[in-house]
């Protein structure tokens, strides 16, 4: 399953950021003959090591339960640094046993000022 990067946000942004493995699932069940449910689901919340910005406090940038809508699984983000990337990780459990991760980027908006000339 290929997964897209977010969205670019500014640092003002709360988003509720989610991940639907529906097509996954689907698949499973075409080459097992039975579809697993989701058992169990982490998100977490990492700087990408390319960031030009630093965030010592990205971990806490994720805030709230995973709340869970059909096969999406999805959890506040907010108060991102400005330039700052960051990695969004979804750990999945799946009820046959199987476990997968995904990796979503998301970046923040450096958000420059305009002046006027005089």
């Amino acid at each position: 399953m290929t997964v897209k990067p977010f969205d670019d946000i500014t640092p003002a942004d709360e988003v509720l950021l989610g991940l639907d493995i529906g097509g996954w699932l689907d698949a499973i069940e075409r080459v097992a003959g039975a579809r697993p449910t989701i058992a169990g689901c982490t998100i977490t919340c990492m700087q990408h090591p390319s960031s030009a910005v630093a965030d010592a406090g990205a971990p806490a940038r994720v805030t709230g339960d995973v709340t869970a809508h059909d096969d999406m699984r999805q959890r506040l983000f907010s108060g991102g640094v400005a330039g700052a990337n960051y990695v969004i990780s979804f750990f999945f459990e799946l009820s046959d046993g199987q476990k997968r991760r995904w990796d979503v980027p998301i970046s923040v908006w450096q958000i420059l000022g305009i002046q006027r000339a005089p």
